[in-house]
């Protein structure tokens, strides 16, 4: 990212910014590449652009995966998207769920609130109270799931 950032600089001191980006974004969407790009696009706040990039990055990506590009974008943009945050934190806490343990529970709930703020900013509170409901009942032989769902308030 700091030589995208020292390479925006210096072209645009050149007056040269606005065609060498497209030619730069080209460049990296043909190789495996994907994190820098959908970052290049968070930090330029185009985040349609980011979300494109996480949902069709399917290519294996060291130390990340494609599930974890969504959910760094959804982190980044979600005040933003919000319709497109919500489903990755809930998957990402079906995932974590799935998994078991208190530790994964406990980061689980963490996913899970956002998810509720997201509904509730988009004035999806009913909708919310079904899957939460939908949530606690399917894993309703999960003490301490339920557990750590209680003390985040969920």
């Amino acid at each position: 990212m700091k030589l995208y950032e020292t390479l925006e600089q210096l072209a645009q001191k050149l007056e040269q910014w606005k065609p060498l980006r497209p030619r730069l974004l080209a460049g990296l969407e043909k190789g495996p590449h994907a994190v820098l790009l959908a970052d290049i696009f968070l930090r330029d706040e185009e985040w349609d652009a980011a979300w494109a990039v996480a949902d069709n990055a399917r290519t294996p990506m060291p130390a990340w995966g494609w599930d974890n590009l969504r959910l760094h974008v959804a982190q980044i943009s979600e005040k933003h998207r919000p319709e497109k945050a919500t489903p990755v934190y809930l998957d990402a806490a079906e995932r974590l769920i799935a998994q078991q343990g208190r530790k994964n529970y406990a980061t689980a709930a963490g996913y899970l609130r956002r998810a509720r703020d997201l509904f509730s900013a988009t004035q999806r509170s009913d909708e919310w109270q079904k899957t939460i409901a939908d949530l606690r009942e399917r894993h309703r032989n999960l003490p301490a799931l339920q557990d750590e769902l209680r003390k985040a308030g969920l």
